[in-house]
């Protein structure tokens, strides 16, 4: 899951603190991704914003036919604006993302880099996809209501 947050670094913070969640890549300027330890490169994540939110949850499936599947399932009851197929650059998991009624995304995903209890923590100037159709131009906007 990656919601939006006003301040990713205070939000980071916190999320270690209180429940021991650990770095794992941060794009600058963008989302920050954090494990709980070895296994999936990343749990949860914060995407900086101007007002808190859900950006996306994710639902890891086996494997590019259930991503596949999946997408199309949801595309033929009225769920058709997404983005994909891809492969995450962090992560490097394959992917589908469908947008909600409300504006926010819901991602199937397979294939998640593991890490290790040494993993080393970077700040990486990169895309989000290593290859992908192109990025729909609201993927990154909070559609959620500013709170007054």
């Amino acid at each position: 899951m990656l919601i939006f947050s006003t301040d990713v670094g205070a939000s980071e913070a916190l999320y270690a603190r209180t429940l021991g969640l650990r770095l794992s890549d941060r794009i600058i300027g963008g989302p920050v991704f954090m494990n709980s330890g070895p296994g999936d490169h990343h749990v949860f994540g914060f995407v900086p914003a101007t007002h808190p939110g859900l950006h996306h949850s994710s639902w890891m499936v086996s494997d590019i036919d259930q991503i596949a599947r999946g997408a199309q399932d949801m595309a033929s009851v009225g769920y058709a604006k997404g983005w994909g197929l891809g492969r995450h650059t962090l992560g490097s998991n394959l992917f589908h993302y469908i947008q909600d009624p409300w504006g926010s995304w819901i991602e199937y995903s397979s294939d998640m880099d593991c890490i290790t209890e040494n993993w080393q923590a970077n700040d990486w100037d990169c895309p989000e996809a290593i290859w992908s159709p192109q990025v729909p131009a609201d993927f990154i906007t909070n559609q959620e209501e500013k709170p007054a």
